[in-house]
């Protein structure tokens, strides 16, 4: 009976394994898992900066004259001297000579040169500020050549700098000159107009109070100081004519006809004697009559009535014009008068010969072959 039982048991667990001891094949099988369509990978385009503007670095600016000369230290080119100041592309440039404006350059443009780099020096010349560009063409050649002649007179200029020495009195006349129209007259008369009106003004500024003094002079008894009198003082004029208590030095420049500074120049004057210094500077007082030379050769004399002086006014004519060859022959420098020590040796070692020799006086045709000989 037992084994009835197992033989039933064995058949029922075969039939429920299959033939292979697997599940019945009647099982339902699984679907397979679902997967999803494949999606195509978005790749974002790669981020690009904003293009960054092209940084032009800033150039040296030099402000000129005329490109051979240049404004020194005491112009101001937007508050840093003339001669060494900064220049940024598409700036504006206002240069000053305290508070007189000299030039305005609007919109300055730094040019590439040929290698494409931008000018690292640039410079700026007076006719290309704004006031000089607006003037017709003729009426801007005046206008240069009258400021070259007004720097002539109020300004000094030594190794091609351009530099201001002005009292505050002479700083206005220069403005007077510099912004008026008067600067496009012809060069002849604006010569003429600058020359007599410093002239007068300096003379004015700088001569001894005209003021009457409360005291009168001592004379012989029975005698007048009075020149309309019947019987004059001997010495009624000289007590009428001003003297001063004590000497006043006043600093003068000498000058060639270009406007350089002539350097090295003996002078003699009432109140003292030198040698004209590196700006063409010497020393007097006032009204007195200062001569010029070399050694014991004297050039001229002028009268000391102003500040600023050339060769001309040492003599006129042809006789100024042979000063300046003379002094131009015996200069070591080609740029600017400039008398050593060695051609004072020569005139001082030879002074007979040489005052015989050089005659100033003569015409120029004569006088050149003079020069030649000596």
């Amino acid at each position: 009976m037992a084994n009835k039982k197992l033989i039933a048991l064995a058949i029922s667990s075969a039939l429920l394994m299959g033939c292979n001891g697997s599940s019945d094949s009647s099982d339902p099988i699984p679907p397979p898992p679902v997967v999803d369509p494949e999606t195509p990978e978005i790749i974002p385009p790669p981020v690009v900066d904003p293009e960054e503007p092209e940084v032009i670095p800033a150039a040296t600016g030099v402000f000129s004259l005329n490109g051979a000369i240049n404004f020194g230290a005491s112009v101001l080119c937007n508050g840093a001297p003339a001669t060494e100041f900064i220049v940024n592309d598409g700036e504006t440039i206002v240069c000053s000579l305290e508070n007189v404006e000299l030039a305005t350059f609007s919109d300055v443009q730094l040019q590439a040169t040929k290698t494409g780099v931008k000018e690292k020096i640039k410079q700026l010349t007076l006719a290309e500020s704004d006031r000089f560009v607006a003037f017709a063409n003729d009426a801007r050649v005046n206008a240069i050549a009258n400021t070259q002649a007004l720097l002539n007179k109020m300004a000094v200029v030594s190794d091609k700098i351009i530099d201001f020495k002005l009292s505050a009195t002479d700083l206005l006349r220069f403005d007077n000159f510099y912004n008026s129209d008067d600067l496009l007259l012809p060069s002849a008369e604006f010569n003429a107009l600058i020359s007599d009106k410093l002239e007068e003004s300096t003379e004015t500024d700088n001569k001894p109070s005209t003021h009457e003094p409360e005291s009168h002079p001592v004379v012989t008894p029975g005698t007048s100081d009075d020149l309309n009198s019947g019987f004059v003082s001997a010495n009624a004029e000289q007590n009428l004519t001003y003297q001063p208590t004590k000497m006043i030095l006043t600093d003068g420049f000498l000058r060639d006809l270009d406007g350089q500074p002539i350097v090295g120049v003996d002078y003699y004057s009432s109140s003292g004697r030198g040698q004209t210094d590196a700006d063409g500077k010497f020393s007097f007082s006032w009204g007195e009559s200062v001569a010029f030379g070399i050694d014991t050769f004297e050039l001229g004399e002028l009268k000391a009535n102003k500040t600023q002086f050339t060769v001309n006014d040492l003599a006129e004519g042809y006789a100024g014009r042979n000063i300046a060859r003379l002094l131009q022959r015996y200069s070591a420098s080609t740029d600017h008068i400039e008398i050593t020590d060695q051609v004072h040796n020569v005139f001082a070692q030879y002074p007979n010969v040489i005052n015989e020799a050089l005659n100033i006086e003569l015409s120029e045709s004569v006088q050149l072959d003079n020069l030649n000989q000596v």
